[in-house]
């Protein structure tokens, strides 16, 4: 990728300053950020409100809920992707800074999404840990002085890389938390069916829910809480008539 075409992440967001990517190449080597210190989680327990009523029980500091990223990243990477999994822990933690949510919840999105397997590859074109189809992607990237044709190629390829998979999956969370003001369950489901398919379903009363559901299950069971899927949908939203298993 030349310097000209630099990958900036979904500014419509008003939420933090735009990341710029200039260099869609990995650095696979350790010792790039080893020496560095660990990145704090700072708005994991606002978050956690928010995608739970009541949050989950609060009882680890942030500086603890970092080695846990850290330590749980190591574990759940194929062993091929360990030697980097200190760059995936950072990037989960400072994208989720950046966008103030809970690391834990980026966690869960891709347990449910690729079982952190960064060689992923979906029947409809999704890639890597967080499932992002490039067309997807470049809903939130764009791609200075290239074609529609070589911009695609350029996110296709940053997609293969699980530090900038996860920065482009959680600036189109962040857009779709956005649009759907806050609503843990119809963004969540919308990351899964697309935007449009949930307002289609909530004009008509039903309420996508299953894959939020198992969203917030792997939540729930990385913040270490012991509840059960029934429990964890959050309350606080519109009533609907009907449900939809989707």
């Amino acid at each position: 990728m030349t310097k000209s075409a630099c990958l900036i992440l979904g500014s419509c967001l008003a939420l933090q300053a735009p990341m710029v990517l200039s260099d869609i190449g990995f650095d696979s080597s350790e010792s790039a950020s080893a020496s560095t210190e660990e990145i704090v989680p700072l708005f994991h327990q606002e978050h956690s409100h928010e995608l739970i009523e009541g949050g989950t029980e609060d009882t680890n500091q942030p500086q603890e809920t970092a080695r846990f990223v850290y330590k749980k990243t190591r574990e759940l990477l194929p062993v091929p992707f360990r030697g980097r999994s200190r760059l995936v822990a950072e990037a989960l933690i400072q994208t989720a800074n950046d966008y103030q949510m809970d690391p834990l919840f980026l966690m869960a999105i891709i347990s449910q999404e690729s079982q952190f397997n960064p060689l992923a590859r979906g029947s409809h074109g999704e890639i890597g840990l967080m499932q992002l189809k490039p067309s997807t992607a470049m809903t939130v990237a764009s791609l200075s002085g290239l074609t529609d044709e070589q911009a695609l190629a350029e996110v296709s390829e940053a997609l293969k890389d699980p530090v900038q998979n996860i920065r482009l999956g959680a600036a189109y969370l962040a857009r779709l938390r956005v649009s759907f003001r806050n609503r843990s369950t119809l963004y969540i489901s919308a990351y899964n069916m697309g935007a449009t398919g949930v307002r289609t379903h909530v004009a008509l009363g039903l309420e996508p829910r299953v894959y939020s559901s198992k969203v917030l299950a792997h939540y729930v069971e990385l913040s270490g809480a012991v509840q059960t899927v029934a429990s964890i949908t959050p309350t606080k939203l519109v009533v609907f008539r009907r449900t939809l298993d989707l």
